[in-house]
């Protein structure tokens, strides 16, 4: 099942932002990100996590198979007391460029019902400022590029 933008009646009451959001590459480790092209509202709806409704299950197998050099895009949630993963490694949404940064996110992923769906809708939880990097908290502390950082962090207070 694919994951779909929610409905025109339920855009009209939150307008999202996509147009104030641009992907660009940072740097060889990070890869890309997704930067603020003008200021942004404290509580704006920026954009959505878009790609295929999978179970759990089905998610922690394709974590398993997928080669690095694809990418993971792969976000685990809850919705209604059961656990799914939207896989958005074969979406063209913007969501799925968004960087994780667990220490001063500037926005959160919110899970809401979609007449009985889930829909992954991510919001400014602060104003955002033109030229700002769009992140959010994934709530996974095991992801690597977490240990690399604190690794590197480490080095650098000896050195």
């Amino acid at each position: 099942m694919r994951l779909r933008r929610k409905s025109k009646d339920i855009l009209k009451q939150n307008t999202v932002c996509e147009e104030l959001l641009e992907v660009k590459f940072i740097d060889c480790f990070k890869g890309s990100g997704v930067f603020a092209v003008g200021n942004i509202d404290k509580g704006a709806l920026l954009t959505y996590y878009e790609g295929e409704l999978i179970s759990k299950e089905e998610g922690d197998r394709r974590h398993e198979n997928y080669e690095e050099s694809d990418g993971s895009f792969l976000f685990f949630f809850k919705f209604k007391k059961k656990n799914f993963c939207i896989d958005a490694t074969r979406s063209s949404g913007i969501g799925r460029m968004i960087n994780d940064e667990h220490k001063k996110p500037n926005s959160k992923v919110v899970v809401e019902d979609n007449n009985g769906q889930p829909s992954l809708c991510i919001y400014s939880i602060r104003r955002i400022l033109r030229g700002e990097e769009i992140c959010f908290d994934y709530n996974d502390p095991s992801v690597p590029w977490r240990k690399i950082k604190a690794m590197g962090q480490v080095a650098q207070r000896v050195l």
